[in-house]
């Protein structure tokens, strides 16, 4: 999470708080097979909401 390091995003939705980065790793199952993805995403420190922005997007990782 490098890129939000010293900085001091704004939530988008409610442009009052700041973007607090987190890691999450969620599992499914399709066809007796488990996929594993964690990703980052961030949550506003005012509002709650939760985003992935497209940085974050792009760092997420996929296990088959």
């Amino acid at each position: 999470m490098k890129w939000l390091q010293n900085k001091n995003l704004i939530c988008p939705i409610c442009e009052e708080g700041q973007l607090i980065p987190n890691v999450c790793t969620e599992q499914t199952r399709y066809k007796e097979k488990t996929l594993t993805v964690d990703y980052e995403s961030s949550t506003c420190s005012n509002c709650g909401s939760e985003i992935v922005t497209p940085i974050q997007a792009q760092s997420s990782t996929y296990f088959g």
